[in-house]
């Protein structure tokens, strides 16, 4: 999809979207300007439900774009959200996100952060050790809080090295690799007041080639099995992170959400197979 469902041509020779003049809209807002179309972003959104189905929840992550109004869509298409500050999350709130669908990810999640996170009964996913002490501190004795923990597969996908975070030289997460990875999570698993859920992943932005998540689904599963025969652990969600790829021009060709989410099933079904 390079243009939006709305898009078309008028009688001016103007793009219209959403049945809004661009030209005028440019006039009266200036330029550069961004313009979302609702009927685009709920079609997409339905698309990445319907692949989906019951088998998990697909989270839209706020860094995109966020405001009241896009929110309450993300939210009434039933998708989860992830953000990255109490910001994001104090308006996902306000813009009435469930609580339970909101995960609070980040490499340097400040103490208010956490906190934040905490107070709004929001999954947390932990990033680096740190965050280990500082929930100690933040969490009540006796109360445990739900945490996922973002590991690094290792992998690199085709795409720009800038948007590449799942590389072994990552700066996000716990490399399995290195081994920080399965001490994390046997640390994790020992904390009085953390439940961990689960495990996430991230590799990248814009990719097109999905070989890579079937590589990284393929990775991480090789470390809940370890985690099932040593720790006696295994997660309840596994978090295949990473922007599958978008047409900038007409020549790109990326997969559908349908395809994507089908090869991520796939993967995930045969490693349980093991």
């Amino acid at each position: 999809m390079l243009f939006p469902v709305t898009y078309r041509v008028n009688a001016a020779g103007h793009m219209e979207v959403g049945g809004c003049d661009l030209v005028e809209l440019a006039h009266q807002h200036g330029t550069p300007l961004y313009v979302y179309d609702e009927a685009t972003v709920r079609q997409r959104a339905s698309e990445y439900v319907a692949a989906m189905g019951s088998a998990g929840q697909v989270l839209y992550s706020a860094k995109a774009f966020a405001s009241p109004r896009f929110l309450r869509i993300v939210e009434e298409e039933g998708l989860g959200l992830d953000v990255v500050s109490a910001g994001e999350l104090n308006l996902a709130l306000k813009s009435g996100s469930k609580r339970d669908h909101i995960h609070f990810l980040g490499n340097n999640k400040s103490r208010e952060d956490l906190e934040a996170a905490y107070r709004a009964g929001a999954t947390i996913v932990i990033d680096g050790a740190y965050e280990f002490e500082l929930l100690r501190d933040i969490v009540p004795e006796g109360k445990r809080t739900p945490v996922m923990l973002r590991i690094s597969p290792g992998v690199k996908p085709d795409t720009h090295a800038h948007i590449s975070t799942g590389q072994l030289d990552s700066k996000f997460g716990f490399s399995i690799e290195s081994g920080a990875a399965f001490k994390a999570i046997s640390e994790a698993l020992r904390h009085p007041r953390l439940e961990v859920i689960g495990l996430h992943s991230h590799i990248g932005s814009q990719i097109f080639a999905l070989g890579a998540y079937e590589q990284a689904m393929d990775i991480m599963l090789d470390l809940v099995v370890r985690l099932r025969d040593e720790l006696k652990f295994e997660p309840r969600k596994l978090g295949a992170g990473g922007g599958l790829g978008i047409a900038y021009t007409r020549d790109d060709d990326p997969p559908t959400p349908r395809h994507f989410v089908e090869t991520i099933r796939s993967a995930l079904e045969a490693g349980c197979a093991r």
